[in-house]
């Protein structure tokens, strides 16, 4: 129940909030927003994606060409399947680098924040899981 509640809350704050920044994102706005961020916050959220994302450009171009390679090799009607075992081997090694990132650059900006705004991205995060299944209640008509 708490789960869906937050949710609900979650979903009400995000339609609402005006993007009042002019100088970031729509998306960083409603972060901040939400998270009720300091003008300092924002700029550590804003560095720490742009450090994530240098760090994991050359992971997502690399894993592009190996998804290729795959696609390339599949096409073959005598594909080796040693080759393309391997380069899926290393495309899932690739994914976990690139979530692994992902997750250090999360939790470095965690560090920037307070108890009580960490305890609300803890909430958000709850409510995303919940979120998840709300396309199948509406599909099936009971939202």
């Amino acid at each position: 129940m708490k789960k869906i509640f937050a949710a609900a809350c979650l979903s009400l704050i995000i339609h609402s909030v005006p993007c009042y920044a002019a100088d970031v994102p729509p998306p960083i706005a409603a972060v901040s927003a939400v998270l009720e961020l300091s003008d300092d916050q924002v700029h550590v959220l804003v560095a720490t994606i742009v450090a994530r994302d240098t760090a994991i450009q050359p992971l997502v171009t690399e894993l592009q060409q190996h998804g290729q390679a795959i696609d390339q090799l599949l096409q073959k009607p005598d594909a080796d399947p040693a080759a393309i075992g391997k380069l899926l081997l290393e495309a899932r090694a690739l994914e976990g680098k690139i979530n692994d990132a992902r997750r250090q650059a999360a939790a470095q900006f965690e560090q920037a924040l307070t108890p009580d705004q960490a305890e609300r991205l803890q909430h958000i995060r709850e409510a995303a899981a919940v979120c998840e299944v709300i396309p199948a209640f509406r599909a099936t008509g009971l939202l």
